[in-house]
């Protein structure tokens, strides 16, 4: 069953009823890479930090920092109702979509694997929705309503287009997941401006992470720190963009 694994769980979710002092965040894809920095970051500035991740048991150094954590498989259908489930009562104010899983193999014309295929587009798009959905009334609770969903330069059309696939490729399975999931937040952001929610696809840049591998040129205490300014900037002018790091406007 969902459920947070440490007693900082209890104290947010009771905060979030009485007068909360500091914003919080729900980060998915929180034990490594970008989303555990995330949550390291935004609880170093004193947020109220919940992080999602298959295995809460495991996750050693979100609980080091103060992070609540809860069992989340964004594949899941039903792990995504229990996650929503155990956050009753909790008001969220920013949701940082960050759970996705890339492709190094079988990702090009001649080889391509469709089950692979359905996988991914299953985690990066559909996982992403899950979460979104379940925890709206979450977010309608908070003052910020922010939804970010954490995306890839790759899936611009435009930069298919200006710098073609390169030795590997067009990258299909990857690109189209995030080419997706940038449609889906600015679906999110048509269907929830009226309520005051600010939705934006942000591109982390080539980031040294498990993904992005050695030859990244930033690395993630940088990537996040500057994610973490452009989602504190946001306001109502910003719903629906696509954005990178630093700010910057991206080319869909």
């Amino acid at each position: 069953m969902a459920g947070s694994t440490t007693t900082t769980a209890r104290r947010c979710r009771g905060d979030s009823q009485g007068g909360r002092s500091m914003p919080t965040v729900f980060v998915t894809g929180a034990s490594r890479g970008l989303g555990l920095e995330f949550c390291r970051q935004y609880a170093a500035a004193g947020w109220q930090v919940l992080g999602g991740c298959r295995d809460p048991r495991g996750a050693e150094a979100l609980k080091k920092a103060g992070v609540a954590v809860y069992k989340l498989n964004v594949d899941s259908d039903a792990s995504v109702t229990d996650l929503a489930r155990a956050l009753e009562g909790q008001a969220i104010d920013v949701l940082i979509l960050n759970a996705g899983v890339g492709t190094r193999e079988r990702d090009r014309l001649g080889i391509l694997d469709y089950g692979l295929w359905r996988d991914v587009l299953n985690t990066n798009l559909l996982g992403a929705m899950r979460v979104a959905e379940a925890l709206l009334s979450h977010l309608g609770r908070g003052s910020l309503r922010k939804i970010v969903g954490i995306t890839s330069g790759l899936g611009s059309h435009a930069r298919l287009q200006r710098e073609g696939g390169g030795n590997r490729g067009a990258y299909y399975i990857y690109r189209t997941s995030k080419a997706a999931l940038n449609m889906a937040m600015q679906g999110l952001a048509v269907d929830l401006a009226p309520r005051g929610f600010v939705c934006v696809a942000l591109h982390p840049g080539w980031v040294r992470t498990d993904m992005g591998g050695p030859s990244a040129p930033l690395d993630v205490t940088q990537s996040v720190a500057g994610m973490r300014k452009t989602i504190d900037r946001l306001n109502a002018k910003d719903n629906g963009r696509f954005l990178g790091h630093d700010g910057a406007e991206m080319a869909w």
